[in-house]
């Protein structure tokens, strides 16, 4: 789920009357469109080093593929979506991610790389993994309903 304000678009419309006789009346109206919570949703399936991934994406239809090597604590990932955007091209996202220990990885990436630079944006994070067997561990501890 993303919830990001620099998804959000303004703009900006110039209105000019010219009166003869008088000075022009100039003003501009802007508009702003918020871009409210996305989801994504994918369904994959791994094939040697390969996972092949589809779905929503960011609320928008979209495909992926990653490429994991050393033992799978490395890996690439490519994904595309929102095919129908107004200049004709899909966002475009492309990172790496490196898995430091069982549960910690750190990664980056650029978002939207084929897209002009002011929309072109660079991302770093990191995030903390719990695998199923962790949970189920986890499980008999909780207290019950």
């Amino acid at each position: 789920m993303i919830d990001d304000p620099s998804y959000d678009t303004v703009n900006e419309v110039r209105h000019e009357i010219e009166i003869e006789g008088q000075d022009p009346e100039v003003w501009t109206e802007t508009e702003t469109k918020e871009g409210g919570l996305k989801f994504s949703l994918e369904m994959g399936r791994k094939f040697y080093g390969f996972t092949f991934r589809g779905g929503l994406i960011e609320s928008k239809g979209g495909l992926g593929v990653d490429y994991s090597f050393l033992r799978d604590r490395v890996q690439f990932g490519v994904e595309a979506f929102d095919f129908g955007r107004d200049d004709d091209s899909p966002v475009l996202h492309a990172m790496i991610r490196f898995q430091l220990s069982k549960h910690i990885h750190l990664s980056g990436g650029c978002y939207d790389i084929i897209s002009e630079n002011e929309q072109r944006k660079y991302f770093a994070g990191g995030g903390i993994m719990f695998l199923d067997e962790d949970l189920k561990t986890l499980l008999p501890v909780l207290p019950g309903p």
